[in-house]
């Protein structure tokens, strides 16, 4: 093989990882902004949520959510659509089972 072939060759490779990572670090760039954003959004949501009662937060040291626990209260309404599932068990916390 000529020296000329191979020089193409090395540069063209070179060439091609260059742009590959420059595609790759902008696009990382790009997802890491839309999951910060997302990052905000949910705990936005989750803050509401423990503001309207519906939930309690876990948080460790720093004040970051690590947990969540969520309250509901079933209206007799909702008793209905409960009673549709398929032959489903209800276990109270007294342990009694309906």
């Amino acid at each position: 093989m000529n020296i000329d072939i191979i020089a193409s060759i090395v540069v063209g490779g070179l060439i091609t990882v260059a742009v590959a990572w420059a595609f790759f670090y902008v696009g990382s760039q790009q997802l890491r902004k839309h999951v910060d954003h997302l990052i905000t959004l949910i705990n936005i949501i989750l803050r509401s949520l423990e503001n309207a009662g519906l939930a309690e937060l876990n948080r460790d040291e720093d004040g970051n959510i690590v947990g969540l626990v969520v309250y509901l209260e079933l209206k007799e309404a909702l008793k209905a659509v409960g009673s549709l599932t398929a032959k489903g068990t209800v276990r109270h916390a007294d342990g009694t089972e309906e």
